[in-house]
Protein backbone atom coordinates (compact mmCIF):
# COMPACT_ATOMS: atom_id res chain seq x y z
CA UNK A 1 0.00 0.00 0.00
CA UNK A 2 1.46 3.23 -0.93
CA UNK A 3 1.30 6.48 1.37
CA UNK A 4 -1.13 7.96 -1.03
CA UNK A 5 -3.66 5.29 -0.94
CA UNK A 6 -3.20 5.34 3.09
CA UNK A 7 -3.89 9.78 3.72
CA UNK A 8 -6.76 8.80 0.89
CA UNK A 9 -8.25 6.14 2.94
CA UNK A 10 -7.88 8.14 6.25
CA UNK A 11 -9.65 11.37 4.72
CA UNK A 12 -12.57 8.86 3.34
CA UNK A 13 -12.75 7.94 7.20
CA UNK A 14 -12.47 10.47 8.85
CA UNK A 15 -15.36 12.50 6.89
CA UNK A 16 -17.22 8.99 7.50
CA UNK A 17 -16.49 9.21 11.61
CA UNK A 18 -17.55 12.95 11.18
CA UNK A 19 -20.89 12.61 9.34
CA UNK A 20 -21.94 10.06 11.44
CA UNK A 21 -21.19 11.99 14.93
CA UNK A 22 -22.78 14.83 13.26
CA UNK A 23 -26.05 12.99 12.37
CA UNK A 24 -26.14 11.54 15.64
CA UNK A 25 -25.70 14.56 17.07
CA UNK A 26 -29.18 16.57 15.33
CA UNK A 27 -31.07 13.19 15.50
CA UNK A 28 -30.34 13.81 19.24
CA UNK A 29 -30.98 17.89 19.33
CA UNK A 30 -34.39 16.70 17.67
CA UNK A 31 -35.42 14.20 19.95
Amino acid sequence: MELEDFVEILIIYKCTVFSLIYRTKVIAYWN
